[in-house]
């Protein structure tokens, strides 16, 4: 794919500083390709990253770097926060006392090497330490578990629920019949229960924040929904009895492959890991492709992710949007692959009417946000139509949620775009 490394293993992992992410700025990293974890970026737009110390974005590079050596969130195990936890755990540390009890919990060499840097505590290095579990796996004696691409990133988010916050999850399908390399709508809500009081909860809720879990239970068994790409966020929001909070998809595949590979009857379910229990099940039955989609290249295109190199793929795509047959659901998310992944200067009118046409909700956000970074790459003149689509991008992101974080990058852009007005 695209941010894959060559297979032979002597291209270095890359890390890339940014400026910004566009769900906003609370999010400080993001890992690019889970399948192999050869790339990884850190944005110093952040809010963390932008207003912390030198230790707090040691900590940040130093957590993507993790990331990108195959550690997850879930080995960040110690009674104190860890370099691997998530920032809002991390930012209160004591890493004095951190340091301490990693040390104290070590055994062998591990514990005589850092005692001997510590020396009784006239050093102190910067950020905190690894958890245990990490410095084990980074000793493992099978390297493709450390080296940085080869194995894909899979990061357990953790199975603790706490029912006590009264937080529910309900789960809706677009349709609740398929056909295999069929995309699927859905739209995940999430509320106070009744009565119940107001709560905290992540600023980044979503699928690739990995603060949204789903559940797919189908013919090969239980598997979750693995990104693509992770990104790595900060900060808590309150969740009062008057917001419902909306987060939509059209999802095909995951970095694992095709969500719905086969014939047969899938349950799914949502939760916040940490915060809720999972959603009431629902069932969606997949059948036999036809029309367009029952081309063997085509599906074994979809199966593959739609890699960028596959010129013949692309063309049999662009060939299936024209299929009027063809659910409008997948018409839209497919013409937005390729407005988005593989876009050229032949078919980009054609493919944004088609997409604002058929255009499921989590479509027509991400395609508008496309269009907003193009936007934001090439510069906008006074005179272009760059304040309509801001005012179109705020109204989709508030009709899901009125506090959605990526409200403050469409903010920032307004704000450049009024300024090169103004010049």
């Amino acid at each position: 794919g695209l941010y894959q490394p060559p297979s032979n293993g002597t291209a270095p992992a890359l890390l890339i500083v940014a400026h910004l992410h566009r769900k906003g700025d609370h999010i400080h990293g993001e890992l690019l390709d889970s399948k192999r974890r050869g790339i990884g970026a850190v944005f110093t737009g952040a809010e963390k990253y932008r207003e912390g110390g030198a230790e707090t974005r040691f900590e940040i590079v130093a957590h993507e770097i993790g990331h990108l050596l195959n550690m997850v969130h879930g080995h960040a195990d110690m009674k104190h926060p860890t370099a691997m936890n998530m920032y809002d755990r991390r930012s209160g540390a004591n890493r004095a006392q951190s340091w301490a009890s990693c040390i104290a919990a070590s055994s062998g060499t591990t514990k005589q090497a850092m005692q001997a840097f510590f020396r009784n505590g006239a050093r102190s290095p910067a950020g905190l330490p690894l958890s245990l579990s990490c410095i084990e796996h980074l000793r493992d004696p099978d390297p493709r578990r450390v080296l940085p691409w080869g194995v894909p990133f899979d990061d357990d988010p953790g199975t603790e629920t706490d029912i006590d916050a009264q937080i529910v999850c309900e789960l809706k399908v677009g349709r609740h019949e398929l056909q295999v390399g069929q995309p699927i709508a859905l739209a995940v809500c999430i509320q106070l229960d009744e009565g119940a009081e107001s709560a905290s909860i992540p600023k980044g809720l979503g699928l690739s924040e990995k603060t949204i879990e789903l559940r797919i239970d189908g013919p090969d068994g239980l598997r979750t929904f693995m990104p693509k790409k992770q990104v790595c966020t900060e900060g808590q929001r309150l969740l009062t009895s008057r917001s419902r909070v909306r987060r939509s998809y059209t999802l095909l595949g995951d970095a694992n492959g095709l969500l719905f590979p086969k014939l047969g009857t899938y349950r799914l379910s949502v939760r916040i890991p940490g915060y809720t229990d999972h959603s009431r099940p629902i069932e969606v039955s997949v059948s036999p492709p036809s029309g367009a989609l029952a081309s063997g290249q085509l599906q074994a295109f979809l199966a593959a992710g739609l890699p960028s190199t596959d010129a013949a793929g692309w063309k049999l795509l662009q060939l299936a949007i024209q299929d009027e047959h063809m659910d409008r659901t997948a018409r839209a998310h497919f013409a937005n692959e390729l407005l988005t992944r593989h876009d050229s200067a032949s078919h980009s009118a054609t493919l944004a009417v088609a997409a604002a046409r058929f255009d499921a909700p989590r479509t027509y956000q991400r395609n508008l946000l496309w269009r907003l970074g193009r936007m934001s790459r090439q510069g906008a003149a006074p005179d272009s139509a760059a304040p309509e689509l801001l005012d179109e991008a705020e109204q989709a992101l508030k009709l899901d949620d009125e506090d959605h974080p990526t409200l403050a990058y469409v903010r920032r852009l307004r704000k450049t775009t009024t300024m090169k007005a103004k010049t």
